[in-house]
């Protein structure tokens, strides 16, 4: 029986942050009913059934919302399909609700005839009776089927042959006060890399960690020197510390994968079969375990570098990125905070390489401290922001003024390279 309740136990969750939806929905329907009868009073049947389908319609947009990113926790796009499947669910109830509501009037034709006691008892009545029904739509139709279909789509992802993997390989792993989880992580890569058969190299940044961090990682370094262990002295941020292991790639490709052990690291070989159309891969976190305020500021801040930067990408700062090591050689990369991230992908873009997207699995931390939504990286953040889209935009606008100058004065007849106007002869 306890084993029966534990392993219901999410559903259970559901079903209760459901009907704290379902309450505000309630009382969302009921005062929408109540204002279009106070505002215009009647006794037609029809006009009640048409205020309360437009009550119905506005407590729908606010459960669309709350169950979508509360009750069931999806986090895929909001597709068209998505749409559909919940308006359809949402038609359902509606017209179960109508239904209800009507043979109400039939029995108690004049206790619904305006605002007040009568009508919001009903539509508590009414509302209790869809809840349950309207549910197991949800649950069975719109998010966690989509869910399902998502992780259908990514276990479906080719599994290749081993002789599909890169020549060789840097794995760059920033670490921050991770000791609770670093040697577990740097284990996990290196048994996936082996049963591979890579050529490879492990590279753990440990940026400046005041616990035990570093002396894990060179005890390991010790027995096995495809680890190698990178000290900042001083905590300098995520974005330093992804530089430090850039710059000492000496692999044909570059991964990096964050240490917490939130990402597992063989859906790296779903990305191979890619690398040879794509000189990057970049993963995007379909079902992100995080707290809801790491959420809500990961998707603010992904909205807004797509639209400062004019980038096409679902996850910018999702930690599962392999590139071409020779972009590496190439950049000169200068955020040193969170906007590192976005700058390697808008760099990358712009340096004319391509690259496709896949989702990857999202794990729940096993321990340490997350530190990016802490005030002082976030100001950080929004600084480098500010800073370098001017930055780039000048050199930009600089670039594309130089070219059009360039093919202006080809066409001219002036040897760009003497400034010598030469005339053409006919």
């Amino acid at each position: 029986m306890l084993r029966d309740i534990r392993r219901n136990k999410p559903l259970v969750a559901k079903f209760l942050r459901f009907g704290l939806v379902g309450t505000l929905n309630t009382i969302v329907d009921i005062a929408a009913l109540n204002i279009l009868l106070w505002i215009s009073p009647t006794n037609d049947t029809w006009q009640i059934l048409a205020f309360n389908s437009l009550a119905c319609i506005v407590a729908a947009c606010n459960s669309f919302f709350w169950n979508k990113y509360w009750t069931f926790k999806y986090r895929g796009p909001v597709t068209p399909q998505l749409v559909l499947r919940f308006a359809a669910v949402s038609f359902a109830s509606m017209l179960g609700n109508n239904s209800i509501l009507w043979i109400f009037i039939q029995l108690l034709p004049f206790t619904i005839t305006g605002a007040g006691v009568g009508a919001t008892l009903l539509k508590v009545t009414v509302g209790a009776t869809m809840m349950t029904l309207s549910f197991i739509g949800q649950l069975t139709l719109v998010f966690v089927a989509n869910k399902r279909e998502l992780r259908k789509q990514t276990a479906a992802l080719p599994q290749p042959p081993f002789s599909y993997f890169p020549i060789s390989i840097s794995i760059v792993l920033p670490a921050y006060n991770e000791e609770a989880v670093i040697a577990t992580t740097v284990s996990r890569v290196f048994q996936a890399l082996s049963r591979m058969g890579a050529d490879f190299e492990i590279l753990v940044v440990n940026d400046g960690s005041k616990d035990r961090t570093g002396a894990i990682v060179a005890a390991i370094a010790m027995q096995e020197p495809r680890v190698r262990l990178v000290t900042h002295q001083v905590n300098q941020g995520a974005g330093a510390a992804l530089v430090s292991g850039f710059i000492r790639a000496t692999k044909a490709y570059t991964f990096y994968m964050d240490a917490d052990g939130q990402f597992d690291i063989n859906d790296l070989v779903r990305m191979l079969p890619y690398l040879r159309e794509y000189d990057g891969v970049f993963g995007y976190r379909f079902n992100r375990r995080d707290s809801w305020l790491r959420k809500l500021y990961a998707w603010g801040w992904n909205h807004l570098v797509r639209f400062v930067f004019n980038l096409s990408i679902k996850d910018i700062d999702c930690a599962f990125k392999i590139f071409r090591t020779d972009y590496f050689r190439r950049v000169v990369l200068e955020a040193r905070g969170a906007l590192l991230l976005t700058e390697v992908v808008y760099k990358f873009a712009r340096a004319g390489y391509i690259y496709t997207e896949l989702p990857v699995r999202h794990l729940p931390r096993e321990g340490g401290n997350p530190t990016g939504a802490k005030p002082r990286v976030i100001l950080r953040a929004f600084k480098e922001l500010f800073y370098y889209a001017s930055k780039w935009h000048e050199e930009e606008q600089q670039s594309l003024y130089g070219k059009t100058n360039y093919d202006r004065l080809a066409l001219q007849g002036t040897n760009v390279n003497t400034g010598r106007v030469e005339r053409y002869l006919h």
